[in-house]
């Protein structure tokens, strides 16, 4: 869970940095507005949706072989 969420972080931190270099490569009014704007949404969808399903699919699975 812990590796998880360290690699998540990377992952946002490094999708971060692009999506700020490819919007506004001057600007830091407009560098903030993008990170205030991306950064908690961002971290909260994938943090629930996609990451919480990936790992109830996992888990789920190796439960159901460990019980059978």
């Amino acid at each position: 869970s812990v590796d998880q969420r360290a690699h998540l972080g990377a992952l946002l931190a490094k999708y971060l940095q692009q999506a700020r270099k490819g919007t506004s490569p001057t600007g830091r009014l407009s560098v903030m507005g993008n990170r205030v704007q991306s950064f908690d949404p961002t971290h909260r969808i994938n943090d629930r949706d996609y990451m919480g399903w990936m790992d109830f699919g996992r888990r789920s699975a190796e439960e159901y072989e460990y019980s059978s």
